[in-house]
């Protein structure tokens, strides 16, 4: 029996969303929740998961629609966020509030 993990990673939602992420593609995360319904904790080959990604890119707008869209940060997340030290990023692992990190991307999307 295969474990939910893998068959998470092969479906084609998942890895839209893996690419946009590791492309640093904040519109493209976007309509992979949006149109392709993708899941918010999708993890790479490796075990690495969208959102750890999103951290490690120091991509605090694609992290934001992360949580919006479900990403719940793990322990793992958490302490990525920590080693990458950046203040934005820590703050929205921590407290879950990604609105105002949402309506910048969205203020400056427009210029």
């Amino acid at each position: 029996m295969m474990s939910p993990d893998y068959n998470l990673i092969h479906r084609p939602e998942s890895k839209v969303l893996l690419s946009n992420v590791m492309d640093n593609d904040v519109e493209g995360v976007i309509r992979s929740f949006e149109k392709y319904r993708s899941p918010p904790h999708s993890k790479s080959q490796s075990g690495e998961s969208a959102l750890e990604i999103a951290i490690r890119n120091e991509n605090k707008y694609i992290v934001a629609y992360l949580i919006k869209y479900g990403a719940l940060p793990n322990a793992i997340e958490r302490e990525a966020a920590f080693r990458k030290g950046n203040k934005e990023i820590i703050e929205l692992v921590e407290s879950g509030k990604y609105l105002k990190i949402i309506r910048e991307y969205e203020f400056f999307k427009k210029e």
